[in-house]
Parts: structure tokens; sequence; C-alpha cells
């Protein structure tokens, strides 16, 4: 049964992606990573335009694009947020 059509696939990460988030215009996606990381994806190009955001030092649970804004936000299983510019 199917359920639905897949538009394209990005790979990239090189551990289990947990979140996945459009920016407010759309044309980006930030997803964060089983591997302690973020990273930032053009939606047209389906390539990562930023490097692995790194500094949390366990399992990237949830990422967000602040409203109106190219900043991130992540959460960690290390009970931390971080914020990125």
């Amino acid at each position: 049964e199917s359920t639905g059509w897949v538009c394209f696939v990005i790979e990239g990460h090189n551990f289990w992606v947990n979140s996945v988030m459009f920016s407010p215009h759309g044309s980006q996606i930030v997803s964060g990573s089983h591997n302690n990381t973020n990273k930032v994806w053009n939606m047209q190009m389906g390539a990562a335009i930023s490097l692995p955001m790194e500094g949390h030092t366990s399992i990237v649970y949830s990422v967000m694009f602040l409203p109106n804004s190219s900043q991130i936000v992540s959460g960690a299983g290390n009970k931390t947020i971080r914020l990125w510019h």
C-alpha cells in the first residue's frame, strides 16, 4: 500500500536523523542527528549549505528555526539547549 510520493532524498549525516524542520521561508531544512550535530540543507539543491554544527556532547533530539529568522535552536540528550547564528 502506497503512503505517498518521495520528492527527493537528502543524504549526508553519518548517523540517524532525529529531527528536521523547514525554515520560515521554506527554502532550507535544518536537521539534528544522533551524532551530536545539526546541519542546514538547501531544498532546491538537496545539499548541505553549512558545515556540521558541533558543540552538543549528546544526541540532538530537537531542532527548530526561530520564526522569521535564520537562527536555529537545538536540544540534546545532555539536557542542554543551544542557539545557533
